[in-house]
């Protein structure tokens, strides 16, 4: 009773003084940025919108800063919502929401983080031959991780800055069966074990990563019911997809986890959290929504890529703007990825798909989002042999590709496969059927995106390759041989030979000097047929007065057949041990600081029997801008 008796006497001075409840109360609120990270292209501004709500205050003010510098009045009011659209690149901006006008009690504050648009960057789509992400089991990996290595350097070659990697749910440990739904084995463990150790092959060469999921049991149907997997396996019902969302954003955080929690997770740009949207794929919209709310991707790293730019993309801004959800308001794509294929019915006329305005369409419906083209190419013939119209139609087309792509700003450009897929195609885009099989465009590619001069052999100078010579310790000599298709060149049409009828001795073939960056990789590869001995590729470095400075040899190896091989894998195929382990596998120099000049040599022994040969083709060679 006496406790009652105080509250009312408590509310009888309250009365009597004139003070109201409002004055006595806690003032709170909340404020938010929508995008809350953006990526910005160069000399562009990027745009956020800040909302704000209030209690228990009648007025309230919200101020903008930069880290570190002073705070700006940027609207006012107990709650409301204002654009920010002058937002550059490479800020952190905070938007602090105060209690009234005294600017002293802070009430919430949120953030926007920038970052730049991408350069315009060339790369593949990638797993070594004959592999998808059962590369990272654990039965696979130590044996292909120096493939891997050989194919990253090979890539970082022919300027290749960024690769895209996929996995399927049936292959990387998620499984389904006839209405008991999905299962996990311990391909996912495996999987997400051997990960980090593949990205930090990738982080070793600096070499972007691109993680792509894609989800056949979403996309495909059971051929027998003619219902989608997952409405086999789970049940045709809301229910069933509900469970098969959960499952599917399990696999996916399982994967997301083991990179993020690894000290490579700023290898990985961004998560493609679905391959090739598309519009009429049952329950799209809610597909992409929830795994946008309910995956681990975390900010600045989520993307998708649409199966047609025009229709799918708006679909899919429309989906992530309406469809219900725990994060509907604020769901933002960092990266936006169309696809861009061409074949020779299209080429070199096709209209609809063509990298420019793929992207300015995909760019007018996402223009906060960087911009890629994540698979393209031109679908030759899988069995069409070199010097074929199909082959150098490919090279055309494929250069016409890459400079579309630049001239559009693209931030990435990725060649669908630099092999062959895990089955034979009927036509396919990769630059070569395995390692030791490229295709002409390969060499067309390190011509025009390469720094050495003439790599591929086919510019002809008095009867021999142009920017290259010969010395050695016995008479050799140096020609233009041609010809297409197996017994020839390896790429294109000519390649260089050094000849010797000597049994004893070493010849060697050099390059021109050519300019580069001290301090920095120099990634290179070629093509060698031989029958000499102890046969390699090597560096001199020269300062800036073209004084020696420098010699680094490459591994040697011995031909065992008369045919091309890829220097790189062929050295690489020999590795065992403690060398796996220490990324000890390919090759690629680290230049000395003040090296401002290089040149590439190949050395060999004579072979035994005269005369004996040196053959070389599809040169390549690139440093990171």
């Amino acid at each position: 009773m006496k406790r009652y008796r105080w509250m009312t006497f408590f509310l009888q001075a309250i009365l009597f003084f004139g003070v109201s409840l409002d004055a006595l109360a806690t003032a709170s609120g909340s404020i938010s940025s929508s995008p809350s990270h953006l990526v910005i292209e160069k000399g562009a501004l990027g745009s956020s919108t800040i909302s704000w709500t209030t209690s228990g205050t009648a007025d309230a003010q919200v101020y903008v800063s930069n880290p570190g510098g002073q705070e700006t009045l940027m609207a006012q009011g107990a709650s409301g919502s204002v654009s920010a659209p002058w937002i550059v690149s490479g800020q952190t901006y905070v938007f602090r929401l105060y209690e009234g006008t005294a600017h002293s009690n802070i009430l919430a504050w949120s953030s926007v983080t920038t970052q730049a648009s991408p350069a315009n960057t060339f790369g593949f789509d990638y797993w070594p031959a004959g592999h998808g992400d059962d590369t990272l089991y654990n039965a696979n990996w130590p044996s292909l991780s120096p493939t891997v290595q050989a194919d990253l350097d090979h890539i970082s070659s022919l300027g290749g800055g960024v690769i895209r990697i996929f996995f399927w749910p049936q292959v990387s440990g998620f499984t389904v069966s006839s209405g008991n739904g999905g299962q996990f084995n311990s391909q996912l463990t495996e999987i997400s074990g051997n990960l980090p150790s593949f990205l930090k092959l990738c982080a070793d060469r600096n070499i972007s990563v691109i993680v792509t999921f894609g989800n056949n049991y979403y996309s495909d149907n059971d051929p027998t019911s003619g219902l989608p997997w997952w409405a086999w396996a789970y049940g045709n019902t809301n229910q069933g997809f509900s469970a098969f969302l959960n499952d599917t954003a399990t696999w996916m955080n399982k994967i997301v986890g083991a990179i993020e929690s690894s000290p490579y997770a700023n290898s990985v740009i961004y998560y493609d959290l679905e391959n090739e949207y598309f519009q009429q794929t049952t329950n799209a919209q809610w597909y992409i929504s929830f795994l946008y709310d309910w995956s681990n991707v975390p900010d600045g790293k989520r993307g998708v890529s649409v199966l047609n730019a025009a229709p799918d993309a708006a679909d899919l801004a429309f989906a992530l703007n309406n469809a219900a959800g725990p994060k509907l308001g604020t769901r933002h794509l960092d990266y936006v990825d169309f696809h861009s294929y061409i074949t020779p019915q299209t080429y070199p006329n096709y209209v609809s798909n063509t990298p420019s305005q793929a992207a300015a369409t995909v760019k007018s419906i996402f223009p906060d989002a960087a911009i890629v083209m994540g698979e393209f190419g031109y679908q030759t013939g899988d069995t069409s042999p070199n010097g074929s119209a199909d082959t150098l139609q490919q090279q055309r087309a494929t250069l016409n590709a890459i400079n579309d792509a630049q001239q559009a700003g693209v931030s990435y450009y990725l060649n669908w496969l630099i092999w062959d897929a895990i089955a034979p195609a009927q036509r396919t885009p990769a630059f070569g059927a395995n390692p030791n099989s490229p295709r002409d465009v390969m060499g067309g590619v390190s011509a025009a995106l390469g720094i050495l001069y003439n790599p591929d052999m086919e510019i002809v100078s008095n009867g021999a390759p142009a920017g290259w010579s010969i010395g050695g310790t016995v008479p050799a000599t140096l020609s233009s041989q041609s010809g297409y298709g197996v017994g020839n060149a390896s790429t294109n049409y000519n390649y260089a030979r050094v000849s010797t009828s000597q049994t004893s001795g070493a010849v060697w073939m050099v390059s021109n000097q050519f300019p580069v960056k001290g301090g920095r990789q120099l990634f290179m590869n070629s093509y060698i047929r031989s029958s000499m001995r102890n046969v390699g590729m090597a560096i001199t470095e020269y300062d800036q007065n073209r004084n020696s400075i420098k010699s680094d040899a490459g591994p040697t190896f011995n031909p065992t057949s008369w045919g091309f091989v890829n220097y790189l894998q062929q050295i690489s195929s020999s590795c065992s041990g403690a060398a796996v382990a220490q990324d000890q596998c390919s090759w690629n120099v680290t230049l000395q600081p003040n090296t401002a000049y290089v040149i590439i040599s190949f050395n060999a022994q004579p072979g035994a029997t005269a005369p004996s040969y040196l053959d070389v083709d599809t040169v390549s060679a690139w440093q990171r801008p």
